[in-house]
Order: structure tokens, then sequence, then C-alpha cells
């Protein structure tokens, strides 16, 4: 998450989170990084209820949205971050539509998720007919193993207190060593993308 966020300086800038779980990351972000406002939207209302409880910080606001019908004016926003949620995108195309429409000339898509090596492409071809420019493709899935292998004992810990008929999904959803999730990055099926996504000034 702060790879991610550090991908450019945030400082000053208005920061569209989109898909921001349960808020934690946002206001890590919104504290640490100085960015002149933070709207941060999930599509689950349960999500940003929890966020908007634990999570309140002066200029972080946590609101439901879709990331593919974004409620925001055109040219809102400096920066986007989304991390690890579009593969689960029914239309990937009018996500990144939506999100060039709402930067400002010059502005970035910090973009980071998983996908098949086939997918990648796709994707990669869906972001450059929508107009971004790719001034960094990173092909971060060692560092994602490597944190995968550390904390694993930890996870296995947690998934033992979950009821029997939950434990599998939880390992699975943990991503825990000898889970598909695992498996796909240890032999390379899946591979995990930081990017950054410019649209042209």
């Amino acid at each position: 998450y702060i790879h991610v966020a550090r991908g450019i300086n945030l400082k000053g800038k208005d920061v569209l989170e989109i898909a921001s779980g349960r808020g934690q990351g946002s206001y890590f972000i919104a504290k640490t990084m100085a960015p002149k406002s933070y709207e941060a939207i999930d599509i689950s209302p349960r999500a940003i209820k929890f966020s908007q409880k634990n999570f309140q910080k002066e200029g972080l606001k946590f609101s439901v949205g879709n990331a593919q019908e974004l409620n925001f004016l055109d040219e809102s926003f400096d920066v986007v971050i989304n991390i690890e949620s579009s593969h689960w995108y029914q239309n990937t195309h009018a996500f990144f539509t939506e999100v060039f429409r709402v930067l400002r000339s010059g502005g970035c898509l910090l973009f980071a998720d998983f996908r098949s090596k086939d997918k990648i492409k796709k994707t990669e071809k869906e972001i450059k007919n929508v107009g971004f420019e790719i001034t960094l493709s990173e092909d971060i899935t060692p560092n994602v193993l490597k944190a995968l292998d550390t904390d694993n004992e930890y996870k296995e810990s947690l998934v033992k207190k979950v009821p029997n008929p939950f434990q599998k999904m939880a390992a699975l959803f943990a991503a825990t060593k000898g889970t598909k999730i695992y498996e796909s990055f240890a032999t390379g099926k899946w591979v995990y993308k930081n990017y950054i996504l410019q649209k042209p000034k």
C-alpha cells in the first residue's frame, strides 16, 4: 500500500481512492503523505460505515461509490489510487474511462493489482486505448510472495480460529501456502503489477 502510494508526491494534491475497503490505508495516506483532500469510496456500505466510525481526520471523507460509475465532476482530482480491487470489476474499460474523466490534465492513476499473464496484456491494451500513458510498469510478484511467506505462520494461526466449515475459505482469502492464490503467484500463473498511469497534459 505504501509502495503504491509513494509512486508520486501526494503533498497538496486532491486524491481519490477507489475501493478503500475498511479505510485503514486511506487514513494512513491522508495522515502521513499530506494530500490537500482525500476522498475514499467503496461499494460496500458496511465498509464505509466502519471507516467513518474508526478513521476520522480533517480532509478525509468516506462515501459509498461505484468504480465503474464515479459520482464526481470531470477533472476533480490530481491523483486516483486503486489497489487490488479491479480484478473483480465486470467492466474494467468503464473503470479506466471514468478515472481518466475525473483526473485533471497531467494527473495520475496509481494502480496495482494481479492478473493472469494473458489478462495483463488485455488490461494494458485497455489502459492505452482510454488514453493513459504508462509511465511505470513494475512486476512486484516476488515482493508479494516474500510478504506472503513472511506472514504465513501468523495467518495460519488466525485461520485455525475460524469455525471449521469456513477455514478453507479463510485460508484462500489469506493466500496461505498451498492455496490456489499462493500457488498461482509462486508458479507465475498470476502476475502482480504496479503501475503509474498518467493522463496527458
